[in-house]
């Protein structure tokens, strides 16, 4: 739970940090494909992580 609040704070103070520095301009310079592709990413890493917990299948991994 500390890492969680940790990771919040510094995440506010990133994102406060970038907006009062103008860093949002930025993104014109990256292709909307770039931009897409990684949300598109994301949400599939998402999706296949926590498709278990809604269906509550148990997955027992076998650690070497």
């Amino acid at each position: 739970m500390d890492g969680l609040t940790t990771a919040t704070v510094m995440a506010g103070i990133f994102l406060i940090t970038m907006g009062l520095l103008k860093f949002g301009k930025i993104i014109r310079y990256i292709p909307d494909s770039v931009t897409t592709g990684f949300t598109s990413g994301i949400a599939v890493v998402l999706f296949s992580t926590q498709i278990n917990v809604f269906f509550r299948f148990r997955i027992y991994v076998n650690s070497i």
